[in-house]
């Protein structure tokens, strides 16, 4: 018990001593601190004196040892393995010239006693000269139903005649050909409003019998210079004589030249034309000669490509008349074959001689007199290329004004209103038109073309016999080099005629959808058969106001070629 007292008395000595020795060591440094200090200067800092090394630079020549050693080269030869193989000996290839035959023969027959001939014979590769012949025929002896279910004789026959030659020279080719067309038709579609049932006409084929003939000859030469600094030309004249079954003629005598050379680098060309129509006197007692002169200067690169000039056209009909019209082109590419943009501006004199108007209407009244129609301006603009390899495409809108533009009507002066004469409006007509072709295969083959016309018109209520639209479709298909498919579809939108039958003074003529399919089979390359059907859709829709067209018709036949 007392060693655990004594213990216990020296560890709390031992902790109370350092604690004492500590507070009497701060006691004496605390004195120490209260004692005064006299200052008698302030502080003056001094550096001593530094120690500098002063070394100019200086040139010492240095040597240089050159290294200097031997060493010596062994040759020895490459060792190069290789093998010879055998050329394969080179073949003799064919020209590249296609085969042709200098015989071609179609016949065929079809409803309605329709017989058809085609035949053409010709030279075979030659260069020196081309010479050949051409001859064609198609008629039909069918009777149609009128509106009043009249049958009528509407028969018509179709023949043409053509000779052809050319002679190649050095720097020169020489044409020729001699033509002869006839055409044979019947005014069958007269007024059926204008008779009762018991008192219809008589109309005896010959009575309403129509042909013409159009004998033709002309004569050409042409530069077939490949450099275009040379003066290209390009020189044709011919001659024309047409008649009707009245008689009816007209004589028509044509001159067209074109030249054009490179200057510079524009391209410059002068375009001359001579027009000159003498008719009989039944029809017009003058005759009429219209000049045209269009020069022009054009110019192309890789991007882009322009023409600038004008057209003047000096008309010498009744009354003379120039006429002067701007010519001009602007294409440039946006992306190269995909899309090229265009704009353009132009004018043209119509020549509306009596041959060109029986073509184009064969139910016009015989000897009818027509005048010139000007297109005072044409401007259009649009945009042509493709989306890919197997689509092209082209879209376009147009302005043109025209004055004195023609519109058929039925002639009421006549006792069976059967064929047409025109009236005549001043036009402003917008166009919308679209292309486009797709070949997804080298079988399959389709293409469509679309327009739109909007006519504003001065004095006329309606554009007699005009469409508002027209689309057409075709297709062909190849099976395997066997058998060839060929279809096509034509839409006319809806038109209007002229008439007193009703109170507006006009009538609406249906639309016309006419759709046709052939079939060829090809036994050999020179022996076919082919089975072509029109108008599938079977109706008889009216070509012109009181004419309607056959229904539904077909021709088979063969062609073969020696």
């Amino acid at each position: 018990m007392k060693n655990n007292i004594s213990a216990m008395k020296r560890l709390k000595w031992l902790t109370i001593l350092p604690f004492v020795l500590c507070t009497g060591f701060l006691n004496i440094l605390a004195q120490e601190m209260h004692k005064e200090v006299f200052v008698v200067r302030p502080y003056e800092p001094t550096l001593s004196e530094a120690s500098k090394i002063s070394l100019m630079p200086s040139l010492q020549d240095v040597e240089t040892a050159t290294p200097s050693f031997n060493y010596r080269i062994a040759p020895r030869p490459a060792e190069i393995k290789f093998e010879v193989e055998p050329i394969k000996p080179a073949k003799m290839v064919s020209s590249g010239l296609p085969k042709i035959y200098n015989t071609f023969l179609r016949a065929g027959l079809g409803n309605y006693a329709t017989p058809l001939a085609e035949f053409n014979i010709n030279n075979l590769h030659s260069k020196d000269y081309a010479v050949g012949a051409y001859l064609y025929h198609k008629s039909s002896h069918s009777n149609l139903r009128l509106e009043n279910d009249d049958k009528v004789p509407a028969g018509y026959a179709i023949n043409h005649v053509n000779l052809y030659g050319k002679k190649f020279f050095k720097t020169a080719s020489l044409t020729g050909n001699i033509t002869l067309d006839h055409e044979g038709f019947n005014y069958y579609g007269y007024n059926t409003r204008m008779f009762e049932p018991d008192s219809l006409p008589e109309m005896d084929r010959s009575d309403i019998r129509q042909h013409t003939i159009l004998f033709g000859t002309a004569t050409g030469i042409r530069s077939t210079y490949t450099d275009s600094s040379h003066l290209n030309y390009k020189l044709n004249l011919g001659y024309n004589y047409f008649t009707d079954k009245p008689g009816h003629t007209e004589n028509a005598v044509y001159f067209q030249s074109s030249l054009s050379k490179l200057v510079e680098s524009f391209m410059g060309n002068i375009d001359i034309i001579v027009n000159y129509f003498r008719p009989s006197n039944n029809i017009d007692s003058t005759g009429n000669t219209v000049i045209h002169f269009s020069p022009y200067i054009s110019k192309r690169s890789t991007d882009w490509k322009f023409l600038l000039g004008f057209e003047g056209v000096a008309d010498n009909a009744d009354i003379s008349r120039f006429y002067l019209y701007p010519r001009g082109l602007l294409e440039f590419t946006v992306i190269e074959k995909i899309m090229v943009p265009f704009i353009g501006i132009g004018g043209k004199l119509e020549l509306n001689n009596y041959a060109k108007i029986m073509g184009e209407n064969h139910f016009i009244t015989p000897g009818f007199k027509m005048k010139n129609t000007n297109y005072k301006l044409m401007v259009y603009g649009g945009i042509k290329g493709s989306i890919s390899k197997e689509v092209r495409f082209r879209t376009d809108v147009s302005f043109l004004s025209i004055t004195n533009m023609y519109f058929f009507i039925n002639d009421t002066t006549t006792e069976l209103q059967n064929t047409f004469s025109a009236e005549y409006d001043d036009v402003d007509l917008i166009k919308y038109h679209g292309e486009l072709a797709v070949d997804p295969s080298d079988q399959l083959k389709v293409s469509a073309g679309f327009n739109y016309y909007d006519f504003k018109m001065l004095q006329l209520a309606k554009p007699w016999h005009k469409p508002t639209f027209d689309l057409t479709l075709s297709a062909t298909y190849n099976l395997k080099e066997k058998i060839l498919f060929n279809s096509s579809l034509l839409v006319s939108g809806p038109r209007y005629a002229k008439t007193t039958a009703f109170p507006e003074g006009y009538m609406k003529l249906d639309p016309v959808i006419d759709l046709n399919l052939g079939v060829e089979y090809l036994f050999s390359k020179v022996f076919t058969l082919f089975f072509n059907m029109y108008n599938i859709v079977g109706n008889s829709y009216l070509l012109w106001n009181q004419y309607p067209s056959q229904r539904f018709n077909f021709i088979a036949g063969f062609t073969y070629k020696l």
